[in-house]
């Protein structure tokens, strides 16, 4: 869920549907500088484009191939939701709700909390 702050921040509010919460990386702007003239052209750039898919994209695909056991961990174990408030990339609170109910009503009170402007950063 989006809320725009009084100051014209965007705030992103959603649940934690995995144990840890995936970062975001920038792919790293000195992999193809190793690469000298003789090298195949299309070699190099398949290259290039295998490293930034494994650095930028591991971790998401390692989170898909986890996600069915972190929904069973949250439905059938019964395990707390954890409702994160982001502006852009920095994590700014985080919030524990014992179910599927009153995680949504706490994102629901965190979104009304940061339209108003009096969002408070507790972790």
């Amino acid at each position: 869920m989006k809320v725009t702050e009084p100051g014209g921040t965007t705030v992103r509010i959603g649940r934690r549907w995995l144990p840890w919460r995936p970062r975001f990386r920038e792919p790293d702007e000195s992999l193809g500088s190793t690469m000298d003239a003789s090298d195949g052209f299309l070699v190099g750039v398949l290259i290039i484009v295998a490293i930034i898919v494994v650095v930028v994209l591991g971790e998401w695909i390692l989170a898909v191939l986890l996600l069915p056991l972190a929904l069973a961990d949250r439905f059938l174990l019964r395990r707390p939701w954890t409702v994160d408030v982001v502006r852009g990339r920095e994590l700014v609170a985080s919030h524990q709700a014992a179910d599927w109910a009153s995680s949504r009503e706490l994102k629901e009170e965190l979104a009304a909390q940061a339209a108003r402007g009096d969002l408070l950063p507790e972790q």
